[in-house]
């Protein structure tokens, strides 16, 4: 098998002005940063993807073999990640991916960032850099000739070939479907991709993005509720680190985006992950717009369990006399049965949300509702900010589709 570095987020093409037009993250105008040029060991790493590229795309075509690939850029994070450094927050001690070349941007340049974590501001430099660059995640590409028994569905990952550059996409929509809008969010066939792929049998998505992780933080998120009658709940209370700590709904933020400035926007699409020091039952509940949502479940003693509002595991208001009330901004709330501290019994607890896909600040509307043509598919990147895919350019030919890929790195 050949294996090559193979782009994942931007492509030198006609859509290279768009990118300078990505809205920016904090307040509301914005411009994506893009790293300086790599070194010469990098830049000798590209001449080689190119003359391997060549190879590969002939075994593709002619011998309908699996190609592995590794990807380069940050198209489909978290999903799958490029080159990168991991950079700790010196404040709360926080890890998380960037793009080698947005790390060491942000080293040289002195730039402060403020952490998505804690809020604190700080000038990141070397001593945050843990360990050297990091290799992008490896790909399987199995082609579409050699996966006739399995026909392309929506969520599917696939590597599609882009003004002769192969890219990682997800398939939002197929032939005759019909993309359309829902306040902005993207729907396919009356409804968000996001609750499509939560309720399929095999969760083809299943990316979380980490909200907020209980023990880095100094002062918890999470309190007993104020009413007596519920005083057996741990009730979430999410802040807004980019305005000054105050009491907010849950945002759309993205950890690897350190050099994006946007707008956020509230997701309403989230998940709990926590074990517990003893067996015992749980209730984890979910704020939603038509009333608060219970999961229960039995859990064995440091049982890793993730409660998500989107799964089979919810089971509704069962007890609607009893069942706390939550808002946007109280949106999650557990208890253990039988315990009176809960916070004595529950352990690795973190907030996380599904990826939502939607339409940026400076997409137009304009275009949908959108119907498919017999030989159309819609794509777009889990990096829902950052990736060109068809929100830019429009429906893309199945021809176009190389293979449906299969991410190969452990996680």
């Amino acid at each position: 098998m050949v294996i090559l570095s193979v782009g994942g987020s931007r492509f030198v093409s006609r859509f290279s002005s768009k990118l300078s037009q990505i809205p920016s993250r904090n307040d509301f105008v914005s411009r994506l940063r893009v790293g300086r040029a790599r070194t010469a060991i990098l830049a000798g790493i590209v001449v080689f993807t190119a003359a391997g590229w060549i190879a590969a795309w002939s075994g593709f075509t002619t011998h309908s073999k699996k190609q592995i690939f590794r990807v380069s850029g940050f198209s489909m994070a978290p999903t799958l990640c490029g080159d990168h450094q991991i950079i700790r927050c010196p404040g709360c001690r926080i890890e998380m991916k960037v793009a080698a070349e947005s790390a060491s941007t942000l080293i040289a340049s002195g730039r402060q960032v403020t952490c998505w974590h804690c809020g604190e501001k700080r000038k990141y430099d070397s001593a945050a850099v843990q360990g050297d660059w990091v290799a992008g995640d490896l790909v399987e590409v199995t082609p579409i000739e050699s996966n006739a028994e399995n026909p392309l569905r929506i969520g599917d990952m696939i590597a599609v070939d882009l003004e002769g550059q192969l890219r990682v996409k997800r398939i939002l929509a197929l032939p005759g479907d019909v993309v359309s809008l829902d306040e902005r969010r993207l729907c396919v066939n009356g409804k968000r991709l996001e609750l499509q792929l939560a309720e399929s049998a095999d969760n083809r998505s299943g990316t979380l993005i980490d909200v907020d992780i209980d023990r880095h933080r100094s002062i918890s998120r999470w309190a007993r509720a104020t009413d007596p009658e519920f005083s057996d709940w741990l009730v979430y209370h999410p802040q807004s680190v980019y305005e000054h700590s105050r009491p907010s709904e849950i945002y759309d933020d993205y950890p690897c985006n350190v050099d994006v400035i946007r707008r956020l926007d509230p997701v309403d699409q989230l998940a709990v992950s926590l074990s517990l020091s003893v067996a015992a039952t749980i209730d984890v509940a979910f704020y939603s717009a038509d009333g608060t949502r219970v999961a229960t479940r039995n859990l064995a003693a440091n049982e890793l369990a993730t409660f998500s509002v989107g799964t089979s595991s919810m089971v509704g208001t069962d007890e609607p006399q009893s069942t706390i009330s939550l808002t946007s901004k109280t949106p999650l709330a557990i208890r253990v049965r039988g315990a009176a501290a809960a916070r004595d019994i529950v352990e690795d607890l973190r907030v996380r949300r599904s990826i939502e896909y939607r339409l940026r600040s400076r997409d137009s509307v304009a275009a949908y509702p959108l119907t498919l043509k017999q030989d159309e598919c819609f794509i777009v990147g889990d990096n829902v900010p950052i990736s060109v895919d068809s929100r830019d350019f429009g429906p893309l030919p199945i021809k176009s589709i190389v293979g449906v890929a299969r991410r190969l790195t452990p996680q």
